[in-house]
């Protein structure tokens, strides 16, 4: 018998297939999975989800929709993923949601105005993101804030200056050119 290959794709291919029987689960790392609709018909159904990893996959704006209707769901991590902007109008609905990975997605200034319903968001990351400081100033009324990664962002320190202002608290993280 040959030798089968292993690696991270295969792993994330098997917890798919595993995904019926992992109903109670708190956490699911799909991370680099072939990731699809019917996928998501489970995760939808895991009610004691907490904390869920989507990074890589090929997940879409609408598979948003049955993301959000985990209500108990606190971190989020849909890092390098193809949603853009029009994903988050689902995820206010996350209104147990703490920590919000949005790292290289396609996410911009308008899709910010959907994050200001998570008042419970402790930890945003929005690395390599289309925001400025017009959507950064969407995130003033996250008060309970308490770290932010704007690294590869558009915002200037004028508009970081503003943030820091309106959520003293915060530690946010960019650079500049």
């Amino acid at each position: 018998m040959q030798p089968q290959p292993i690696n991270y794709w295969h792993m994330a291919n098997a917890r798919l297939a595993a995904l019926p029987s992992l109903l109670s689960n708190t956490t699911l790392d799909l991370g680099y999975a072939d990731l699809r609709g019917e996928h998501l018909s489970y995760v939808k159904d895991m009610n004691n989800l907490a904390e869920l990893r989507l990074v890589g996959t090929a997940v879409s704006d609408e598979d948003m929709e049955q993301v959000a209707q985990v209500a108990g769901l606190k971190t989020l991590n849909l890092d390098d993923t193809r949603i853009s902007s029009a994903a988050l109008r689902h995820l206010r609905k996350l209104k147990r949601l703490e920590c919000l990975s949005l790292n290289h997605t396609s996410i911009d200034d308008e899709g910010l105005t959907q994050l200001r319903e998570l008042r419970g968001l402790k930890w945003l990351s929005l690395i390599e993101t289309d925001i400025s400081d017009r959507g950064l100033s969407q995130l003033h009324t996250l008060i309970e804030l308490e770290w932010l990664c704007l690294v590869n962002t558009k915002v200037t320190a004028a508009g970081v200056e503003e943030m820091r202002r309106a959520t003293p608290h915060c530690t946010v993280r960019c650079n500049f050119p």
